[in-house]
């Protein structure tokens, strides 16, 4: 993504052009930041409303979830494709494949959604912190939902207000400029499996059991020895 994002900062396209050559990039970013927000809400659904979350179905659940999503990445990349024309745009980023008034509404509402984001991991972790002080494992939670929350803002939120920010720049400068906030939504999109292998022990152990068994095993082995060490010692 990188490397796309520069080669593009050093040509010059038409909107027509980079529509053709991102469009799909456009639907997908829509959808990744729609899916944080469906994500934290259903955490949230699930703390304060358990009862009536465990009784919804499955083929329910799907629909409920997946419904915005589709339709608001579709919705996005429609209104990027009715904004086409031959006009030249400083760089082939989506915020630029919309006309001027479009690609304003288009960051601000990404910016709207990603403090949404924000404030539901607030509630969440806030919600969690209430019962850390009877329940170890709420107090592990809200460690590893801070974590995430302070990631989540140095990378995608801030990404998103940089953005907002520099396309009142200059048109020279754009393209260099997007090339960096696009570093910041890398790190958005890759973080999350690499945080929670490091601050989840359950998470690693089921990771480790599909993908290294024979490691789970060892470690299994090598726990349990201690313990057969002292039952033995008990019997003698």
């Amino acid at each position: 993504m990188l490397f796309c994002e520069f080669i593009a900062a050093e040509n010059t396209f038409t909107r027509r052009e980079c529509f053709n050559r991102i469009g799909f990039y456009v639907f997908f970013q829509a959808a990744q930041c729609l899916i944080m927000l469906v994500i934290v809400l259903d955490i949230l659904i699930f703390v304060k409303f358990p009862i009536w979350y465990l009784s919804i179905s499955s083929i329910n659940y799907v629909i409920l979830t997946s419904t915005p999503v589709v339709l608001f990445s579709f919705a996005t990349a429609v209104s990027g494709y009715l904004s086409t024309n031959d006009d030249f745009i400083s760089s082939c980023a989506p915020p630029f494949v919309f006309n001027t008034t479009a690609s304003i509404i288009y960051k601000y509402l990404f910016v709207f959604l990603s403090f949404v984001v924000f404030i539901t991991y607030i509630m969440l972790i806030k919600s969690f912190h209430q019962r850390s002080n009877s329940n170890q494992s709420s107090l592990r939670t809200v460690k590893r939902l801070q974590l995430t929350v302070v990631i989540y803002v140095f990378t995608w939120l801030f990404s998103q207000v940089l953005s907002l920010i520099v396309m009142d720049f200059s048109l020279n400068s754009v393209g260099n400029m997007f090339v960096h906030i696009n570093l910041f939504i890398c790190l958005s999109y890759s973080n999350t499996f690499y945080v929670t292998i490091w601050r989840s022990k359950e998470y690693r152990d089921q990771f480790y059991s599909v993908w290294c068994p024979k490691l789970i095993q060892k470690i299994d082995v090598t726990s349990a020895s201690p313990v057969l060490h002292v039952a033995k010692n008990n019997f003698t």
